[in-house]
């Protein structure tokens, strides 16, 4: 892969990943430069396909495009008919839908099934350990000095300067760990998508406690939950042996003991993880009082408990589209119409998306940026024909045993100078 592309490659990760909210608003409406970048890399694709009439889809991404399709027309209809109450959710929506599933699968594919993945996932990898150690590092800054660090355009959109602590980030006497992604909440959700794929790059265990620590410092349950719950998928990484089982009773554990005391440093005791109220989400449960075939309803947002909110906000066919939209590209790895299924790096790629919908009944976020840039770009690679994939199954079959980085950069540089 030329300088050119790894350059490029690594300036989406920054945008994307290390300061996904950096850039300023249009009324109400962010922009970032990320999304930005992705915008045009859209329109320099497209120029690249009307120039030299070079275009292809896999079957399994134009599948699971072709089963978001549903949802996203009823949508379009919903808002033709009943209106629209808040235009910064509606683009939102438009964005991550439409948009984000379009330029991932149909746009984005080819390129991904060709790039460099050991570079790519090697940047990503850099960038997740990056806003974990800058979320702990802040966290510990307004701890000690009572204020927020914030760089306009760049850790914090422009128009939010100022405006961190009247976001829902306060934990009485702590505010949750932020990092550059403004919310304890969006920063737990988007790095426990990418937390599987990162336990499989990181060879550092101190550089993995790191990442951990940083979302035990979210004060989120949400995602204290995730934390447990990738802790029961590793069971089921390789054959549930006692060594792997006593691993994970003892992580429990320990993610426990940190948990317990990060309740005890903000003066809480255990009633605060079974929260009557659900943090203000109780209120949710009373919409399924009024649920509709069809929703007669102008669209607002879609709130914290994201089914609940569809059921709500699109009615029970609009939940169906909705389910299947996001679940498509999980059944289709399930059934192995995907290749290189039995790679452990796609195995890490299910369980985040996996992860990510079990978190959804609790808090999704999935409105807000860039949550769902992940899911759609981790959706990409997890139907990826690239061959840094089948690499990765060429090594898991050798016995002998020899760090999975290592092999797969030695066999993929030897794979391009052979192509």
């Amino acid at each position: 892969m030329s300088i050119g592309k790894k350059a490029y490659i690594s300036l989406l990760v920054l945008f994307l990943i290390a300061f996904p909210k950096g850039g300023f608003k249009v009324g109400n409406v962010p922009i970032t430069w990320g999304y930005l970048l992705l915008a045009f890399t859209f329109l320099l694709i497209v120029a690249k396909i009307i120039i030299t009439n070079q275009f292809s889809i896999t079957v399994n991404r134009l599948l699971a495009f072709a089963v978001s399709i549903p949802f996203q027309l009823y949508c379009i209809m919903v808002f033709a008919v009943n209106g629209v109450a808040s235009t910064g959710f509606y683009i939102s929506l438009l964005t991550s839908f439409i948009f984000l599933p379009f330029f991932f699968l149909i746009i984005t594919g080819y390129y991904i099934d060709r790039i460099d993945l050991h570079y790519t996932f090697k940047q990503i990898k850099r960038a997740i350990f990056f806003i974990a150690v800058y979320g702990i590092a802040l966290f510990i800054y307004k701890v000690v000095t009572k204020k927020f660090l914030e760089i306009p355009y760049l850790t914090v959109n422009a128009d939010d300067f100022g405006q961190l602590e009247n976001k829902f980030i306060n934990r009485g006497s702590l505010f949750k760990l932020i990092s550059t992604y403004n919310n304890g909440n969006i920063f737990g959700v988007s790095v426990l998508m990418f937390l599987p794929l990162y336990n499989q790059l990181e060879k550092s265990s101190l550089k993995k406690l790191a990442v951990y620590l940083s979302l035990v410092l979210t004060l989120s349950r949400t995602v204290w939950i995730g934390i447990m719950l990738f802790q029961v998928f590793k069971i089921f990484n390789k054959k549930a042996g006692i060594k792997n089982i006593i691993f994970v009773i003892i992580s429990f554990v320990v993610i426990g003991i940190s948990i317990g005391y990060m309740l005890s440093f903000m003066n809480y005791d255990l009633t605060f993880l079974f929260d009557k109220n659900l943090g203000g989400r109780a209120k949710q449960l009373e919409k399924l009082k009024e649920i509709e075939f069809i929703t007669s309803k102008k669209f607002s947002l879609i709130a914290e408990i994201i089914y609940i909110s569809v059921l709500d906000g699109f009615g029970i066919l609009g939940l169906i589209f909705f389910l299947l939209s996001m679940l498509a590209p999980l059944i289709i790895y399930i059934l192995g119409i995907t290749r290189y299924k039995k790679s452990r790096f796609k195995t890490a790629l299910f369980q985040g998306l996996l992860l990510y919908l079990i978190l959804s009944f609790s808090d999704g976020a999935i409105l807000y940026i860039p949550v769902m840039a992940f899911y759609w770009l981790i959706t990409s690679f997890l139907l990826s024909k690239n061959t840094f994939f089948g690499i990765d199954i060429q090594r898991s079959s050798v016995k002998k045993f020899t760090p999975i980085n290592d092999v797969v950069e030695n066999q993929y540089e030897l794979h391009k100078s052979s192509a």
